[in-house]
């Protein structure tokens, strides 16, 4: 990380929002800050140095003790998962609708396997960073649901870019 940042400040690159270097059971939640876990054989490694274009990168390091149960199997459960939830918010979502009614609405289809590892919010619109206005869950009390809408009444505007999330 420290490389990047420095290639970044000698270029006049933008600043790196977060220093997300996570790995094994440290990559969910997300937006685990780099600290001093030691990477271990086997581990999920994610790097997320959000700047310039919202972008992630893993890796996975085998070793010895790497042991791999049926990944095949559980990541096409997971792939499915994720694949019909942002569909099913990218049919959902249309020109003049609010960000309240599409909160409502997305909830219906969102993974609900998933509750207390998801992104913070179903929906966001990305620059150089992850940008309002941002669209929660209606139902997730850990964030302060429905109240942490920036502009609740706001319609969606035609060609206006989201992240859907799930």
């Amino acid at each position: 990380m420290g490389v990047i940042n420095k290639a970044l400040f000698d270029h006049h690159g933008e600043f790196m929002f977060t220093r997300l270097i996570a790995s094994g059971t440290n990559t969910n939640p997300w937006m685990s800050e780099a600290h001093d876990k030691v990477i271990q054989p086997g581990d999920l490694v994610g790097l997320t140095p959000i700047q310039m274009l919202m972008r992630d990168m893993w890796w996975i390091f085998p070793g010895p003790s790497c042991v791999v149960i049926s990944p095949v199997k559980v990541r096409r459960k997971l792939y499915r998962i994720a694949y019909d939830c942002v569909n099913g918010m990218r049919e959902l979502m249309k020109p003049g609708m609010t960000f309240e009614e599409f909160g409502h609405a997305g909830a219906k289809v969102a993974a609900r396997e998933n509750r207390n590892g998801r992104y913070g919010a179903m929906a966001h619109q990305a620059g150089l960073e992850d940008e309002g206005p941002g669209i929660p869950y209606p139902d997730d009390d850990r964030r302060g649901g429905l109240g942490r809408y920036i502009s609740p009444t706001e319609p969606s505007q035609k060609n206006m870019v989201f992240c859907l999330e799930c």
